[in-house]
């Protein structure tokens, strides 16, 4: 675990929401008071109020006069002084895996100097003697290489490209505790997010939704308990997805983009096999792709990042095969919800 510092003498409101958020990213708050404290961590957070106490302002000095990476925290898109100067950030703005590399940005190794004449002769020699054999271990290997590559690239692509559009969902139990319920997808550009009925089937709980960083409050805005979809609203700005004109075909290529277990955001690939099989009273889709807990309510796209379906539910205990929403039940239901809020 990474620890970020902490600058704030009371604890916000949705302060455990923030610290599972960056505590399933790998960081740790310290909540201190302390300079030395702070010239020992890599960043700091800092909670967005209304009014800075004298402690709170010294050590946000601290951190721009060292050049210590500062993110702010704050429910709602506002303007803040602070942003003006270079080594602060939006959390509304700023991923987590862009926090990571502000935090530990890549140095380039320097090279060797003053290699001595000798060794690089001997070197030489050695190379030339391995250039048949390495010229053919090279090709066979290029070649066997070139196809697991270039598919690593399209999903990191993918990823960049749609992963915007990923939220989580949290409640607040009747202990007070923060409770990882499942995934979600935005599906407009004023903040409906698109989920599954049964992360959010406790009516008399308080709902949060995880955006980029933000922790919003969340209305239910409506169910559908036969096809497991519900929708949600938070009070900001989101990047949705569109769905497919037509489902896939059978063995067609498709990715998952969720929180499973509550890990980081993943990416999950697999094929669409299309059957649709009854659980009760309720028809979904199946898909060949590593489904585990925490998944629920996330998008399943197209390799053009449409969406096909809805994750909803593992159909078999190794996690190979899993449910989803069909296409054609996700976009009636919104349809018949979502449009008669525009």
């Amino acid at each position: 675990m990474r620890n970020l510092f902490v600058i704030n003498s009371t604890v916000p409101e949705d302060y455990c929401f923030y610290e599972q958020v960056f505590r399933d990213a790998g960081f740790c708050f310290v909540r201190s008071q302390s300079e030395e404290d702070l010239m020992v961590c890599p960043g700091a957070v800092l909670f967005v109020k209304d009014e800075t106490d004298h402690i709170e302002e010294h050590l946000i000095s601290v951190c721009l006069e060292r050049n210590i990476p500062l993110l702010l925290l704050q429910n709602h898109e506002q303007d803040n002084e602070l942003l003006a100067y270079e080594n602060v950030y939006d959390a509304s703005k700023t991923e987590m895996q862009e926090w990571n590399r502000i935090l530990h940005p890549y140095i380039p190794e320097k090279p060797e100097e003053n290699v001595k004449v000798s060794r690089f002769l001997n070197v030489l020699m050695i190379l030339f003697c391995l250039i048949p054999l390495s010229y053919f271990g090279w090709r066979i290997l290029s070649m066997s290489a070139s196809g697991t590559e270039s598919s690593m690239k399209s999903e990191q692509q993918i990823m960049d490209m749609y992963g915007d559009a990923a939220a989580q969902v949290y409640t607040i139990s009747s202990f007070g505790d923060t409770v990882y319920r499942g995934s979600g997808f935005a599906v407009s550009e004023d903040g409906y997010i698109l989920t599954c009925a049964h992360v959010v089937d406790l009516p008399s709980s308080m709902y949060r939704i995880v955006y980029h960083l933000q922790v919003l409050p969340a209305e239910v805005v409506a169910t559908d308990d036969t096809n497991d979809l519900a929708l949600m609203k938070v009070d900001t700005s989101t990047k949705p997805l569109k769905l497919a004109p037509e489902p896939p075909d059978k063995g067609e290529q498709i990715y998952l983009i969720g929180w499973p277990e509550n890990s980081n955001i993943t990416l999950l690939e697999g094929t669409y096999e299309g059957t649709e099989v009854q659980t009760g009273n309720q028809f979904f889709d199946l898909i060949s792709l590593p489904m585990y807990q925490g998944v629920s309510g996330s998008s399943v796209i197209n390799t053009k990042g449409e969406v096909v379906g809805v994750a909803a539910a593992m159909a078999t205990d190794d996690h190979t095969i899993g449910l989803i929403v069909s296409l054609e039940n996700t976009s009636e239901f919104l349809k018949e919800y979502l449009f008669l809020q525009e």
